[in-house]
């Protein structure tokens, strides 16, 4: 359908996806909202609920046995160490927003590393049910969910240039997305 279409995927940090995006580097840059740049507009993709992702060894034998989800509360989350994801990317700006009372023990460059890192007892981490999800049967974790309240919430969006608008090739790869990710109009 668009034979002459070069299409990359370029994995960087969310500030440096933005910046290529107001740079004119990249058309569109999938990223996760809230992000601070005014030069960008945004279409909404796919939401995601945060839990998080610790290692079965911090809770009780009783909670472990629990056929509930558990949700985490605050005095909970003040007995953590937290698993934080490095300053430019947007999650970590999300997640210092959920837990701004909690120490910060380890800084990790991707949500794998952070999965991995609770694995070990090292910490928790505050990531997106879906990469929970994904990576369970890899990383044997305990999810929690937080209340709701808390909005705790992830949004998938394609970011670009307000001032460039948004071409009819992106608009479909949006569309397609959206598709594949049970995404929102």
């Amino acid at each position: 359908r668009y034979p002459n279409v070069d299409l990359r995927i370029i994995e960087r940090t969310s500030l440096q996806l933005q910046k290529m995006t107001v740079d004119t580097t990249l058309d569109m840059a999938l990223l996760h909202y809230p992000f601070v740049n005014e030069k960008l507009a945004y279409v909404p993709i796919a939401e995601d609920e945060l839990v998080l992702a610790v290692s079965p060894a911090v809770l009780s034998e009783k909670k472990k046995e629990s056929a509930e989800i558990l949700t985490v509360d605050r005095a909970f989350m003040q007995q953590q160490s937290f698993l934080m994801p490095t300053s430019d990317q947007q999650l970590r700006t999300v997640t210092e927003n959920i837990c701004s009372l909690a120490d910060i023990k380890y800084t990790a460059m991707n949500l794998p590393t952070l999965l991995a890192l609770a694995t070990e007892g090292l910490g928790a981490a505050i990531v997106p049910l879906s990469l929970y999800k994904r990576y369970s049967a890899v990383y044997p974790l305990i999810c929690m969910t937080f209340p709701a309240d808390w909005n705790a919430e992830w949004k998938l969006v394609a970011a670009y240039r307000e001032d460039a608008g948004i071409g009819d090739l992106s608009r479909e790869l949006i569309g397609g997305l959206r598709e594949s990710m049970g995404g929102v109009e």
